[in-house]
């Protein structure tokens, strides 16, 4: 593993292979690590780079709240300290939403844009009542420790026919998440993609259009 200084503290990524390069965003209550698989059948065609997020993994715990745009502005600090912009950036569940941040930041550092289980942020994808219903239970559960609320969550995460060594690596990546890393989960509670600047979509659409 390896890391870099950014301006919310180091970041911890895994680095394989060689080619285009490759940037994986991980979901919430998670890591670099569950983007093993890819790291090693993407290798020999990708320079592939897993980031751990701020407070997870191998990464330092940040020191104050982030925002969405902090960890987007941390992940373009992290292309920059590689040199490798602009990459394909790959996102899951979180990670996608961040990514698309990243791309309305730092466009210039985004070659395309991979999107795993993407949403427009919690607040612009469910009620409000819902919203609030997840964001009271994750807050509440920092306070306790992860062996006591993982399974629950385990669940809801697969569709009926997962390897059981899939199930059991995402267990062990979620015993080890650390309060910092699970308030991921508040700026992806207040986000919402849908509440742009009509100047912002038609700047994003045009953007679009022309890499096709």
């Amino acid at each position: 593993m390896e890391r870099v200084e950014t301006h919310i503290g180091t970041v911890a990524y895994r680095r394989a292979g060689a080619g285009a390069p490759l940037l994986l965003l991980h979901g919430g209550l998670s890591d670099g690590r569950s983007w093993t698989p890819q790291l090693e059948s993407l290798a020999h065609e990708y320079d592939v780079v897993a980031w751990d997020a701020p407070g997870c993994g191998g990464s330092a715990d940040p020191t104050a709240d982030l925002r969405l745009a902090d960890y987007a502005d941390a992940v373009a600090s992290l292309i920059r300290a590689l040199g490798v912009g602009p990459v394909h950036l790959a996102g899951h569940s979180f990670g996608a939403g961040l990514a698309i941040d990243v791309y309305s930041r730092h466009r210039q550092l985004v070659r395309s844009l991979v999107l795993s289980g993407a949403y427009a942020g919690w607040r612009g994808s469910l009620p409000p009542a819902e919203v609030e219903a997840r964001l009271n239970r994750a807050l509440a559960e920092l306070n306790r420790p992860p062996a006591e609320w993982v399974d629950s969550y385990l669940a809801g995460f697969f569709g009926r026919f997962v390897p059981p060594e899939t199930v059991q690596a995402a267990r062990t990546m979620m015993l080890d998440v650390r309060p910092a890393g699970a308030l991921s989960l508040v700026p992806a509670a207040g986000h919402d993609v849908n509440l742009q600047a009509p100047e912002e979509y038609d700047a994003a659409v045009r953007a679009f259009l022309g890499m096709l």
